[in-house]
């Protein structure tokens, strides 16, 4: 995949899950130095302009767990995410919003 600037896909960052702020099926995110609330572990995801993905999870003693995948636009505000070495489903997520200091994601059948 072709490298994309930031600025063309505003979303390629690392992102911490803002949990607090979720509401009515829509994932909201903000910049992993976001000054969050103290929370045991904050899962995150990370959009890199080469494809890559990074699937921050939270594992044993709060410490990020890192599934590899890769990001595909789709078009319309549509991501296609996979896992290729990972036992993963690939998912459908859709962007809601975004902005230097938000990204609001929903989840799609993929």
């Amino acid at each position: 995949m072709k490298e994309m600037a930031p600025s063309q896909f505003p979303f390629i960052r690392s992102w911490g899950h803002s949990f607090e702020e979720d509401s009515g099926g829509t994932t909201v995110y903000r910049p992993r130095e976001y000054p969050f609330p103290a929370a045991r572990g904050r899962a995150g995801i990370e959009f890199q302009a080469d494809g890559t993905f990074t699937d921050l999870r939270i594992g044993p003693a709060d410490a990020h767990v890192r599934l590899a995948g890769r990001w595909e636009y789709q078009g319309s505000g549509i991501i296609r995410i996979s896992f290729p070495t990972a036992v993963q489903p690939a998912r459908v997520i859709e962007i809601v919003a975004c902005d230097d200091q938000v990204l609001k994601i929903r989840q799609h059948p993929a």
